[in-house]
């Protein structure tokens, strides 16, 4: 009578409009960034840094661009949901770069403010592999007579 269970997740999180809930974007698509290097604007940093002393990032930064940021093809500029009656501002783009909230000079900058998205964690399944016999009711002595 062993059973064995499995937890199954995918790891990737779905970026949802915080307005109409329309997916714009996965983990996958995050632009990571190291919140102590290349700091432009120290007076910046002081100002918003949390109680504790730490940096915390307002804002997630893209890879590359969305098959749903028309604008972007612009230099810089304002990102809106792509959902017509929405159209909720979400953030900016700007390829010379922009900085963080951390101090960090991100290049180039696809960036959505953070407060403007939900993320969507995918539910974890567990999956418990049972036996065929035990699943078919069938005992084991049975089986061995």
């Amino acid at each position: 009578m062993e059973h064995t269970q499995q937890e199954e997740q995918s790891g990737v999180d779905d970026y949802m409009c915080r307005m109409c809930r329309v997916k714009l974007f996965t983990s996958e698509d995050l632009l990571e960034h190291d919140p102590h290097q290349h700091r432009i604007s120290l007076r910046k940093t002081i100002k918003e840094r949390n109680p504790n002393g730490l940096h915390e990032c307002s804002s997630y930064f893209l890879t590359e661009t969305l098959p749903w940021m028309d604008e972007a093809l612009l230099a810089e500029g304002k990102l809106h949901c792509p959902v017509a009656k929405c159209n909720a501002r979400l953030g900016s783009f700007d390829w010379s770069g922009s900085q963080c909230s951390c101090g960090t000079w991100v290049t180039p900058s696809i960036q959505i403010t953070k407060s403007r998205v939900d993320i969507k964690r995918p539910i974890p399944v567990k999956v418990v592999y049972v036996p065929i016999s035990e699943a078919t009711g069938a005992s084991d002595e049975a089986t061995n007579a």
